[in-house]
């Protein structure tokens, strides 16, 4: 979050990776809400108002002073498996698209 802080004064952002929190576990909730309070940014997910909002995985993202950004679709990614059929991950890989403007 420091780096964040630091590093993208009135940019735009699109942060991503495997938090390994979950907004549905008491402890966790505190952590995802001060990443939300302290950078201004939102989840795709709860941008799109998505129907599995309790991935460990999470796109967070926030407009800048000159570069829009809107989330306009989410997804829990299939293709994701190896030749047998399993999946690569303990866990299924999201992914996000945006728009922008300036």
């Amino acid at each position: 979050l420091a780096f964040i802080k630091e590093h993208s004064e009135g940019r735009a952002v699109i942060w991503l990776g495997d938090f390994n929190l979950r907004p549905s576990d008491p402890p966790d909730k505190p952590q995802l809400d001060k990443i939300v309070a302290e950078i201004g940014v939102e989840t795709a997910c709860d941008a799109l108002k998505c129907a599995e909002p309790d991935h460990i995985d999470r796109i967070y993202f926030r407009s800048g002073d000159v570069v829009k950004l809107k989330a306009v679709f989410w997804q829990v990614e299939p293709q994701f498996i190896d030749a047998e059929g399993e999946p690569l991950s303990d866990h299924p890989a999201i992914s996000a698209r945006f728009s922008w403007s300036r």
